[in-house]
């Protein structure tokens, strides 16, 4: 028997021990690149091996598929770590042991992690009890600090730094009566901000309306907000009916999509929002009343003003504080979060274990969502619902699949390298509005940037970009 035969058989045998192991195992190179689990692992953890073989460790912590990465510790020290680690998606806390295998001439070219399930370890329980009282302390401090911060919804999920800005905004503003107007596009989440904020404001235990001005005709809109008197038009009811701005005295009203408000009704708005006085329509007497008012809208409203289809004067009354929140597509740090966020809701409320492939996942996370979160939630509850197991790119909408940057099909790394560029350069422009911006963006000179554009043919309004 021949070297190499012996060395198959070794790798056989080693390979046989590691597949029946009790302990979930998982195997990295020295790049921290996931090359092998066993059956254990995925049945302590819930993770499929096609959800993670072949991706690096550090790449799957941003993804959220655990609390941190052991490989890394392990790489970092260069020798055994023993951590618990926390599975988010299905709730299971781990010991995990993190042993290097070091090659001839001393550098780590595997890093072997041996998984237990702590619910069958209840003597490790005792041992960790001191460290779990540290550990309890420090998370209570910080889940006091992220409340006062950020809400506990089902439909909230805040972690990127812009969306930790919005959550500071609204929790400064939350007690004041200054009017708010909340600017986004369609599907951001708009309505759900002012609805945490009226849960958190002095305001909470009073009432609270949501009415949006584009859905609702100008005539009856008016009487739904100002009230009307008995007999002020036909079909009125006989002893007149009080407006939201009535019943919502001492709380809020949210005005959705303003910008939809007639010229007409503008007027009347901008007379209530001066002294907080409305008179009902056919009425003669000025009823007083304590509202906050809470706008929002997806338009450009400063364009309008400018193009002269909205009022300058109300612009500057709802404007006293501007919230921008920000589309997804520039929130691709919460992307990820969303999809676990959905994917857990939507599973417990059918009853199912669906979960979505590595490159379905990179798919959702590349993709631009025109619709923001409002489509993202859509889709992940359409994709639990029509799919049993694992959710493959297959799976995807063919415009979210579309969406995706194909394989570089080149020869050597200068091609290699000529391509990425063009595609990232390619990519960068959809979200910008001038050459200044997306030079900015990429970090090079624009000079250099338009050479590259002209080399790669990528096409662009020379008038438009011109400085």
């Amino acid at each position: 028997m021949n070297i190499i035969n012996i060395s198959c058989l070794i790798y056989q045998e080693f390979d046989a021990m590691v597949e029946a192991a009790y302990d979930g195992i998982s195997i990295s190179n020295g790049d921290g690149i996931v090359i092998k689990t066993n059956p254990s692992f995925s049945k302590i953890t819930g993770i499929q091996p096609e959800q993670i073989i072949g991706r690096n460790v550090q790449y799957l912590l941003n993804l959220g598929y655990y609390d941190q990465s052991i490989v890394t510790l392990v790489l970092n020290e260069k020798k055994p770590v023993t951590r618990t680690q926390n599975f988010p998606h299905n709730g299971k806390v781990v010991l995990v042991s993190g042993s290097p295998v070091f090659d001839k001439d001393n550098k780590i070219s595997m890093v072997i992690n041996f998984i237990r399930d702590l619910t069958d370890l209840n003597n490790i329980q005792n041992q960790l009890i001191e460290n779990n009282k540290l550990m309890i302390k420090y998370k209570n401090q910080l889940e006091e600090t992220k409340a006062k911060l950020i809400p506990t919804s089902e439909n909230f999920v805040v972690r990127g730094v812009e969306m930790l800005k919005v959550m500071n905004i609204i929790n400064k503003v939350k007690d004041v009566d200054s009017s708010l107007l909340i600017l986004g596009e369609s599907g951001v989440g708009k309505s759900m901000f002012v609805k945490y904020l009226h849960s958190i404001s002095t305001r909470k235990d009073r009432p609270f309306f949501v009415i949006n001005c584009g859905a609702i005709p100008e005539q009856l809109l008016e009487s739904e907000l100002f009230g009307y008197e008995k007999g002020a038009f036909t079909g009125a009811l006989s002893n007149g009916k009080p407006g939201i701005f009535e019943l919502a005295d001492k709380g809020i009203v949210f005005l959705d999509e303003i910008t939809e408000l007639t010229s007409a009704l503008q007027v009347k708005l901008l007379t209530f929002l001066q002294d907080q006085q409305f008179m009902r329509v056919g009425g003669t007497k000025s009823i007083k009343v304590d509202v906050r008012i809470i706008s929002a809208t997806n338009k450009d409203i400063s364009q309008l003003v400018s193009d002269g289809l909205f009022r300058e004067d109300l612009y500057y009354r709802i404007n006293v504080i501007p919230i921008t929140i920000p589309p997804l597509r520039e929130r691709k740090d919460e992307i990820a979060s969303f999809i676990w966020h959905f994917s857990n809701i939507y599973n417990e409320k059918f009853q199912r274990k669906t979960f979505f492939s590595a490159n379905a996942f990179d798919s959702l996370i590349e993709y631009d969502w025109p619709g923001n979160v409002r489509e993202l939630q859509n889709i992940v509850e359409r994709l639990i619902i029509m799919n049993d197991g694992k959710i493959d790119i297959d799976s995807l909408p063919e415009n979210i699949r579309s969406h995706r940057i194909s394989p570089i099909n080149v020869n050597n790394l200068k091609e290699a390298t000529a391509e990425f560029e063009k595609l990232f350069i390619s990519q960068k422009l959809k979200s910008v509005t001038s050459i200044e911006d997306l030079s900015n963006a990429l970090g090079v000179h624009r000079t250099t940037l338009v050479r590259k554009m002209l080399k790669y043919g990528i096409p662009y309004k020379e008038k438009e970009y011109q400085g």
